[in-house]
């Protein structure tokens, strides 16, 4: 019987760390729309520190006013079209490998062929997406390093939908200044 009691006891305290180890990402599914007005919280694209609104026209979350996202079990998946419809592009599709693994999303934009590795770690119910942008040069300058924090912000009245918020980071190249700035979503 003391046996047992060990095992038992053994199994109670690992399964609060077994549970850290698989947390699972909020689901972020959905097409999503950036909501107006001013200010970082839900209601607005906002200005984070360093940064300006992104109704002023700055880089905003690096997905654009309106995105879909399809998470799967160890994916996420976004994809965005910035292009007009009589344009002959595919949309962008960008894969995050959930479990923290590196995956390299190759885009055909602009001038060429871009590269960007990117990784993904979740927090406390936030999903933080790192990408570091293959430098633009043959000098060997290091590109951008892109960091998009997403979580979902519930509101107090129990018939509004939770916003999807994104702050991002992105580090200051050659000397730059490193900005962030907040973004909010809304499904739709």
């Amino acid at each position: 019987m003391g046996r047992d009691v060990c095992l038992l006891v053994a199994l109670a305290l690992a399964a609060p760390v077994a549970g850290v180890s698989a947390q699972r990402a909020p689901d972020f599914t959905g097409v999503w729309t950036l909501a107006t007005g001013a200010g970082g919280g839900p209601g607005g694209g906002g200005a984070g520190a360093g940064g300006r609104g992104q109704e002023r026209g700055d880089a905003g979350s690096g997905w654009g006013p309106r995105f879909t996202i399809v998470q799967r079990a160890d994916t996420l998946i976004v994809e965005r079209n910035p292009y007009v419809p009589g344009d002959l592009q595919p949309a962008l599709e960008f894969r995050y490998q959930l479990d923290g693994s590196r995956h390299t999303n190759t885009l055909l934009v602009g001038r060429g062929t871009q590269r960007q590795l990117s990784w993904a770690s979740l927090s406390g119910g936030r999903l933080t997406i790192t990408t570091e942008h293959e430098a633009d040069d043959e000098g060997g300058t290091p590109g951008a390093r892109v960091s998009q924090t997403l979580w979902l912000e519930f509101s107090a009245l129990p018939a509004r939908a939770p916003a999807l918020i994104i702050e991002t980071t992105r580090s200051g190249v050659a000397g730059g200044v490193t900005t962030t700035t907040r973004a909010a979503y809304r499904r739709g």
